[in-house]
């Protein structure tokens, strides 16, 4: 009986694949050969090759929610160091990745279903940060905003990454002032407590 091969074992070959010779030049024959199975296999599993990039996206999504990635403990500085953390580990894996999916979308309309999955998970902190608001922890903003300022500089360092720049890397970022700072001016604490003091 033929060895099984391992599920992660194929995905990553193919975001490998695709990162280097981009969607268009991929093809399944090369990510089969990547991956150490035939073409027949990667069929028979995922179909296509956009099957196989949308599993191994959505894989990344899963691992982001079951290591807690958006888990609410009504620590607003912890949860979210915990999702940036997690979102910038995300980042960095991928970020060879990204500028093919954004550079490639227009000519494949199809990849914007795997955007989608990367966008399911910046939805997902949006609802993080949604509840936050309507805790009374932070001021009241648009979720796509907020959450765009929370992790718009992250995504786009990990853009830069995935291009020959010619740029040094920047220093790893710092969870906790990175949160830090996010807050700062967003809490609602302090406005509270200046409009419960007595006149």
């Amino acid at each position: 009986m033929p060895k099984q091969v391992p599920a992660a074992q194929i995905l990553n070959a193919a975001l490998e694949v695709i990162a280097d010779r981009g969607y268009s030049g991929a093809t399944t024959r090369q990510i089969a050969a990547a991956a150490g199975v035939n073409e027949v296999t990667l069929f028979r599993r995922y179909g296509s090759k956009i099957g196989l990039l949308k599993a191994a996206m959505a894989r990344d999504a899963e691992r982001f929610s079951q290591q807690g990635g958006v888990s609410y403990t009504g620590d607003v500085q912890a949860d979210l160091e915990r999702a940036t953390v997690l979102y910038g580990e995300l980042i960095n894996r991928r970020s060879a990745l990204m500028p093919v999916l954004t550079s490639e979308c227009r000519h494949h309309p199809e990849l914007l279903e795997v955007i989608q999955v990367v966008h399911g998970i910046l939805f997902s902190i949006g609802g993080l940060l949604t509840r936050y608001q309507e805790e009374g922890v932070l001021r009241p903003e648009p979720a796509l905003q907020a959450v765009a300022t929370l992790l718009g500089p992250m995504l786009a360092l990990g853009l830069l990454a995935g291009f020959e720049t010619g740029m040094p890397a920047p220093p790893p970022l710092d969870p906790a002032e990175y949160v830090r700072r996010y807050l700062d001016g967003r809490r609602v604490a302090a406005d509270s407590a200046l409009t419960a003091a007595p006149l």
